[in-house]
């Protein structure tokens, strides 16, 4: 294969920071390295073994928190009870603890040209994925603001499938009109419960009085399905009846929510 046909060939990057002093704390000996498109900059997770236990696991499924430095999530800090332990402590240091390496350009060896086009390529890859799993009725996560939305998106039920702008037009978040040929999907946002943290439900739609329809570019969807689990078990019940089972199901289930508010995940 001739050089010139390798796509991206001139984006390389380098470690600036982020690996401790001392032998055995390069890039050679981790095996084990996470990113998320929820970090701020180019910054990559790395550990030295890519353990799978029960506590590992769980610690790793910890929410994100919007705002905040890798090294303070709860998802990046030390497994209360890790299987490898006790194998990889010297004296008190944690041998398998998480490096928040950052990333930049090298220089001469980055071309801004070839790095637009390869976040371009990604960004376009990604929509047709969002497309194809957008359905009418369906719901889907938007990216926002994470300093205003808890979770750092907003639910939103779709009402149209996606269809290509063929004149320029305002969408959801962007202050200018957006050229056409960009996908964009219309749906209306459910609304969170008063004083709830993860129970949702649909606008209130009276003939005098419909949600409010929002267009939105399909490059700002987080996930164009995202599950929700039904309040159906509770339908049917009293008001007091309701009220003492929600109370219940609280107390015995942080996960028992109206809409369980993590999205699907794509590959």
């Amino acid at each position: 294969m001739k050089a010139r046909s390798i796509p991206f060939k001139n984006t390389t990057f380098q470690a600036v920071s982020g690996w401790e002093k001392g032998k055995g704390n390069g890039i050679s000996e981790m095996f084990h390295f996470r990113a998320n498109c929820s970090v701020v900059g180019h910054i990559t997770m790395a550990r030295r073994i890519a353990c799978a236990c029960p506590s590992c696991t769980e610690t790793l499924d910890a929410e994100w928190i919007a705002g905040v430095h890798p090294r303070d999530q709860p998802a990046y800090k030390k497994p209360p009870s890790c299987v490898f332990a006790p194998m990889m402590k010297a004296d008190e240091e944690d041998l398998n603890k998480w490096h928040f390496v950052q990333l930049a350009p090298i220089e001469g060896k980055c071309n801004d040209d070839e790095l637009d086009e390869f976040f371009t390529s990604v960004m376009a890859q990604r929509t047709k994925e969002v497309e194809s799993e957008i359905e009418v009725g369906g719901t889907g996560a938007l990216a926002s603001d994470t300093e205003k939305k808890e979770h750092g998106f907003h639910l939103i039920e779709w009402t149209s499938v996606p269809y290509i702008l063929q004149e320029p037009k305002k969408v959801f978040g962007i202050k200018d009109p957006v050229a056409s040929g960009n996908v964009v999907c219309e749906g209306v946002f459910l609304q969170r419960i008063d004083h709830s943290k993860d129970w949702y439900e649909p606008q209130e739609s009276t003939p005098s009085n419909r949600p409010k329809k929002i267009v939105v570019l399909l490059q700002h969807v987080l996930s164009g399905s995202v599950f929700l689990k039904p309040y159906c078990a509770f339908a049917r019940s009293t008001l007091f009846e309701t009220l003492r089972s929600i109370l219940f199901i609280r107390l015995a289930s942080r996960t028992a929510v109206l809409a369980y508010t993590s999205p699907t995940p794509s590959s």
